[in-house]
């Protein structure tokens, strides 16, 4: 009995209700502390936070943007294509035109001097006669560089005058004949011609030199001496 009596200190005691009263203290607490915190859900990145509403009439505006314009590209200047540069145009040399009586134009002058006396050709029967013809150039320049120029010789029968040609074909009347296209002729020189003609009987006749004749007659001096008429009555019989 001695022990059961023994008395406990009295801060045991108070220790004692303590602990008893902690034990109920947690034993009330222990479902609130082990049930999970009701933490509100964290919105994810696709989650707005608020009601679309609010969000675009009180924090955000729409942004107006500029009309677009149009902006050309710079003007491309057309570089021209090279064409082919004409070769210069040639101006011909022409000579100057220098006046008849002047001293520094130098030119031929044709002119028939003479006609010769018919001769009878020896041996010939009938009225064959050989006629002489002269040509001299008076001019201040050969005829070389103007080109050839031509005699023309005409008979006179009567009132008929015959070309040459016409006297041989009509009459076969031309025996012989120098070759009448003069290719050159010098300054102060003589050209003899020799003409053969058949008279067929007649007595009376004449001849005409024209010197430089044709339809391109070569440039002269002087055009209008440049004939030449005889008229001759022989005798070979």
């Amino acid at each position: 009995m001695t022990e059961n009596n023994r008395s406990y200190p009295r801060w045991l005691a108070a220790v004692v209700i303590v602990g008893v009263i902690g034990i109920v203290v947690i034993a009330a607490a222990f479902p609130t502390i082990v049930s999970p915190l009701d933490i509100p859900p964290t919105p994810t990145l696709w989650q707005a936070i608020s009601s679309p509403t609010e969000t675009f009439s009180d924090s955000y505006q729409p942004e107006v943007l500029p009309p677009l314009t149009y902006t050309p590209p710079p003007t491309r200047t057309s570089t021209p294509t090279p064409t082919n540069t004409p070769l210069p145009t040639r101006t011909p040399f022409i000579l100057p035109t220098i006046a008849f009586d002047s001293p520094l134009l130098l030119l031929p002058d044709l002119t028939v001097t003479g006609i010769s006396n018919p001769t009878c050709v020896p041996d010939r029967k009938g009225t064959i006669l050989e006629i002489g013809i002269f040509i001299r150039n008076i001019g201040r320049a050969g005829t070389r560089y103007f080109g050839s120029f031509r005699v023309d010789v005409f008979l006179l029968l009567g009132q008929q005058r015959y070309t040459l040609d016409e006297w041989a074909q009509k009459f076969n009347g031309v025996i012989g004949v120098s070759n009448l296209e003069i290719s050159s002729l010098d300054a102060n020189s003589d050209i003899k011609l020799t003409v053969v003609l058949d008279l067929k009987g007649n007595k009376n006749f004449g001849i005409e030199v024209l010197v430089n004749s044709g339809d391109d007659p070569m440039r002269e001096e002087d055009m209008t001496n440049n004939s030449l008429t005889r008229y001759f009555s022989p005798y070979c019989y």
